[in-house]
């Protein structure tokens, strides 16, 4: 999933121009294209986070199964 796919893109708009209107996925006005760029990156940042833990914690997993078994 990408990040542009989590994101409430009617309240983003209304956020940062006051209207649900301004601000869709496939037109962000110039304006507030640095603003949502800083919003996508950190759910990638975030999202990237989520998926490092999850392989440690898999991997984890599997290396204690290994052990209870001997």
């Amino acid at each position: 999933m990408s990040a542009q796919d989590l994101i409430n893109w009617g309240e983003l708009s209304r956020l940062l121009s006051g209207s649900r209107m301004n601000i869709r996925k496939n037109r962000i006005p110039e304006k507030y294209k640095e603003q949502v760029a800083s919003l996508v990156n950190c759910i990638e940042t975030w999202q990237s986070e989520i998926q490092t833990a999850n392989a440690e914690a898999g991997g984890q997993k599997n290396k204690n199964n290994l052990q209870d078994v001997d």
